[in-house]
This record gives C-alpha cells, sequence and structure tokens, in this order.
C-alpha cells in the first residue's frame, strides 16, 4: 500500500481527502502544521506529501524545502503565478489550486506513482564491469564503489541506459539535465572528463568511450561532433520548416474561442521548467488577479509564448521579466548584450539569426508574428540599454 502524508491545517479538508485517499486504497498520515509534519517525517517515509502552504507556524515552503527524497505535490489556495513557478523550480512535482476537483487531484497522484514506478523498475543496470543501483545510487567497478556528483551519475546512468549508441552532446544534455538541472553546456564536457578519470581509476579501462559506443582519435570526434551538430540543426530546421509550411497552408484553420490567458501564459513558463534551470534564470512574472480572457485560438497562443519563451532562453543572461497587463499586452523582457537595434529589428524575418543564439533556426520568431496577426494581434522588438523588450497586443 502507497501511503501519502496530508499536511493541512484545515480539519474539513483534510478530512475529505483522508476518506477519498483511503476509499482509492491509499494510506493515509496526517500533519496540521509545518513543524508536526517535519518530526513525523523523521520517523516515517510516505510515498508522497500534499502540501499546504498556509499552515500555522512554519510556512508550507519552508516545509518544502525540507522535504527530501519524497515527491510533494503543494495544494494551496495561492494562485499567484510566482507562487507556483517559484515551488516548481524549488522541488514541487505539481502544484494544485484550491479549490480542486478531486478527480483532478487524483490524477496528478497517479501519475506521479506512474513516474516512481518506471523510475524503480529496474534497480540496477550493469556493464561489464559496472554496477549502478538506480535505488541506493551506488556505483561499482569490480566491486570498488566509485563515489560520483549527482550529476556523473546522471550521465554515467543516462549512458548505461543506452549502451553502445552514439548520443549527440544535445541529447545527451537535454536528458540528463532532467535529473540534474545544473548541468549545462558549458560544463557537460567537465562532468564527463571527472566521470572518465574516476572510473578509469580502477582498472585502467575507459568505459566512457565504450559506453557511448566511439573509439575514434580526437580529431576524428572532433569532426563527428560537428557532423552531429550539423544533423541536430538540420533535423530541427526541417521541423520547423514544416509546421512553417503547414500554418501558411491551414491560414483558415483557426478554432477561436474565449482563452484564459493568464492560464496559457502559466503553463508555458511551467513548461520551460528545465530550460529556465539549465540557464539559471528566475523568471520575474507580474500578472493581474482578474481573468484576461480574448477570443483567440488556443493552440496557437501556446506556441507564441512557448517560441518567445525559447527565445529569451537564448539570448537572456540570467534575466528574465514577464508582464500581462489587463489590457491585454503581454511583454517579455531580458538583458541582451550581444544584440544591437540592427539585429532586433530583422528577429521577425525568416530564417535571420544571429550568433547569439545558440542552435537557432531563425523561424521561431517568424511563426510567433505569423500566428498573433492571424489572431488579431500585433507583435514587436524594442531594444534600449542593452535589454530586448518583445510586446504582443491582443
Amino acid at each position: 500500500m502507497r501511503n501519502i502524508l496530508v499536511i493541512d491545517d484545515d480539519i474539513h479538508i483534510g478530512n475529505m481527502l483522508e476518506e477519498t485517499l483511503t476509499r482509492e486504497g491509499y494510506g493515509v498520515l496526517r500533519a496540521y502544521s509545518g513543524t508536526e509534519a517535519l518530526l513525523l517525517l523523521e520517523k516515517v517515509k510516505p510515498d508522497l506529501v500534499l502540501l499546504d502552504l498556509m499552515l500555522p507556524g512554519l510556512q508550507g515552503e519552508e516545509v518544502l524545502s525540507r522535504i527530501k527524497g519524497i515527491p510533494v505535490i503543494v495544494v494551496s489556495a495561492k494562485a499567484e503565478t510566482d507562487n507556483k513557478v517559484t515551488l516548481l523550480l524549488g522541488g514541487a512535482v505539481d502544484y494544485v489550486t484550491k479549490p480542486f476537483e478531486v478527480k483532478e487531484l487524483l490524477a496528478r497522484i497517479a501519475v506521479q506513482f506512474r513516474k516512481a514506478a518506471a523510475g524503480t523498475a529496474r534497480q540496477k543496470l550493469n556493464f561489464d564491469e559496472i554496477t549502478l543501483d538506480t535505488d541506493t545510487h551506488l556505483v561499482t567497478v569490480k566491486d570498488t564503489v566509485v563515489k560520483l556528483t549527482r550529476t556523473e551519475y546522471g550521465i554515467l546512468k543516462l549512458l548505461m541506459e543506452n549502451a553502445g549508441q552514439v548520443m549527440t552532446k544535445s541529447l545527451l544534455l537535454d536528458r540528463v539535465s532532467e535529473e540534474t538541472p545544473d548541468c549545462t553546456e558549458s560544463s557537460l564536457k567537465m562532468h564527463v572528463s571527472n566521470l572518465r578519470k574516476k572510473l578509469r581509476e580502477v582498472n585502467n579501462k575507459d568505459y566512457i568511450d565504450l559506453l557511448s559506443g566511439e573509439e575514434n582519435s580526437p580529431d576524428a570526434q572532433r569532426y563527428i561532433q560537428i557532423i552531429r551538430n550539423r544533423a541536430d540543426m538540420l533535423k530541427q530546421l526541417t521541423e520547423e520548416l514544416f509546421d512553417y509550411s503547414v500554418m501558411v497552408a491551414a491560414h483558415e484553420g483557426m478554432k477561436r474561442e474565449p482563452v484564459n490567458v493568464n492560464r496559457i501564459l502559466e503553463e508555458g513558463i511551467a513548461a520551460f521548467y528545465t530550460q529556465l534551470c539549465e540557464k539559471k534564470i528566475v523568471p520575474s512574472i507580474f500578472m493581474p488577479e482578474e481573468k484576461v480572457v480574448r477570443w483567440l485560438d488556443k493552440d496557437a497562443l501556446a506556441r507564441v509564448f512557448a517560441n518567445l519563451l525559447n527565445n529569451a532562453v537564448k539570448y537572456s543572461k540570467g534575466d528574465l521579466e514577464i508582464r500581462l497587463r489587463e489590457t491585454g499586452e503581454i511583454a517579455f523582457v531580458n538583458t541582451a548584450p550581444d544584440l544591437d537595434e540592427v539585429q532586433v529589428g530583422r528577429l521577425f524575418d525568416r530564417f535571420y539569426t544571429v550568433e547569439a543564439a545558440d542552435h537557432s533556426t531563425g523561424l521561431g520568431l517568424s511563426i510567433a508574428r505569423m500566428l498573433v496577426e492571424r489572431m488579431d494581434g500585433k507583435i514587436d522588438a524594442g531594444y534600449e540599454g542593452g535589454k530586448l523588450k518583445i510586446e504582443i497586443v491582443l
């Protein structure tokens, strides 16, 4: 039986959750304050925690920061986007706003347990003389324990799960950052080098080359990496060009409906959680409490926000301000010292790229502009004081 700890000082909500979860076959533990919860967690380890934020004494945010190794779903009446993003970046696996639908909460709980089951289905990985225990995170070579950092462990685990397959740098970075957000493009080479050295120290065998399926000279590896990077770029360009062609052809295919712009923007920001972590960007988000509703195509608006967030990840030097106004204006502002006014003036041109844009095809902002204009909106870019500002009017 899976056990769930409910941390909530509201007796009625706690009773309702206990009754519902028990009926679904879960074991339920209760705590009515942050201090009580931490004391309880010293004695037992539940499989999941449902955490309210507004607790007596120790606040929910502080409790979240002290819970390690247990998935936490925040269940709170705090609906501000800043709260949601901060908590998701701070360790929560999900965020449910009160009042909530019981069916939705149960579904979110089931998703977390499904992820946990998938992650523990195979507890030990083996390759040659290396054994990696995914439960204890213990790594041994010829029965000798090898101490790895969290990032080195994540890289080795990924390579062992895909032993013998050639993995591109971009794929390795994308996959390993799901578990270790501190791994960036600039630090990946260092982490791999340290991992190779630690494994080689045991019996002088280069396992990284064996795992990745490569045994090439430095020059050969460099040329192969260039080819892989070009292939990645071609794949991305092909996909975006296909999307662009479809959108051009489907001019009449938009489904207009009343759309809650706040919610689409919140979901877009949450979807970019991994990329924002990689670039160490903590966005400053400003939204009105009232819903901003416009007659739009929901999917098209989500694509616009995704392309603008992707653009911010490329150019930002660590800051990002996102502001939604009651009147329907949305602004994305970030420091971009590598740009100038001439370059900014051409950002919406098809296939236009600048050196500051890493792995850019030059189509993302063109697609965003086309979609905004088809929804009878306007989008412009400006550059002042080293800051790039992209503003949408809906």
